[in-house]
């Protein structure tokens, strides 16, 4: 579907230069089916098989948000169906995706700590993942659930014992999710090196992973670098340091390599 999207089957030569840039834009769906009706044609001809029955590009926009470049069964029954979770939603990386996921035409239930008002798509809810029976509550129904948890946050003696309560949290999701039903989990951590010394952190990140797989709940793991983005904490200090400081003694962690990437191709 994609590919005949892009000009790829028909041969389209402004679908092949501008493709992308025009899925993105907001024209109206007939301006697409007029111009580019080949290749239109092809990709409905591929939805139609798959069940998939569109009359505009709204629904296509939202296949592509989603969908590789090889479309298979899961994908589709992933596109179509499934109750999703994300925690940490109103955290940096859970609000861009709870709004990617909205706008691709997903209703999405919110974790989050704090009493958060529901917006259109979106049902929040309030759980801390240190408690198992208010996660079991917030899990029920759920099929696919994100898990963006951390807890390096807070005073410093509590911020000491962060990596004991990270443990604490995926083990009370994991039984909460098992309990529930879920059927996949989708987790975010750090781009670990196990032949290498891990810092308590990435250490953390790791056992996390570890921990949600254990169980027998499907588990996509996604490790990252340092994610950058203009409400990320690491972004927003590096630029109050430039900002306030001409010169800088810097420590030597700061020659540390990282490979560091974009919050909307994390998302």
């Amino acid at each position: 579907i994609r590919r005949a999207l892009l000009g790829g089957y028909a041969n389209s030569k402004i679908l092949e230069i501008h493709g992308e840039r025009m899925i993105k834009s907001n024209y109206k769906p007939g301006f697409k089916l007029s111009l580019h009706n080949k290749d239109l044609n092809i990709a409905k001809s591929f939805a139609r098989t798959l069940g998939l029955n569109f009359k505009g590009l709204n629904e296509v926009k939202k296949i592509i948000t989603f969908c590789e470049l090889e479309w298979d069964p899961e994908c589709l029954n992933f596109y179509k169906n499934k109750k999703v979770l994300v925690t940490g939603a109103t955290g940096f990386i859970g609000s861009k995706l709870v709004s990617r996921l909205t706008n691709a035409g997903y209703t999405v239930k919110a974790m989050s700590r704090r009493d958060v008002s529901d917006t259109p798509g979106v049902k929040f809810v309030k759980a801390d993942a240190l408690d198992e029976g208010g996660l079991e509550n917030v899990l029920d129904g759920v099929e696919v659930a994100y898990y963006l948890l951390h807890s390096m946050e807070g005073h410093k003696k509590e911020w000491e014992n962060f990596d004991k309560r990270e443990i604490l949290q995926a083990e009370n999701f994991l039984k909460a999710a098992t309990k529930s039903g879920v059927k996949r989990i989708i987790y975010l951590g750090g781009l670990v090196n196990d032949s290498l010394e891990l810092s308590r952190h990435m250490k953390s990140r790791k056992v996390v992973g570890d921990i949600l797989s254990s169980g027998s709940i499907p588990v996509t793991q996604l490790r990252a670098s340092i994610i950058i983005g203009a409400q990320g904490g690491s972004f927003a200090m590096l630029r109050y340091l430039v900002e306030r400081l001409r010169v800088m003694v810097c420590p030597k962690w700061v020659k540390s390599l990282a490979q560091p990437i974009c919050l909307n191709d994390v998302v």
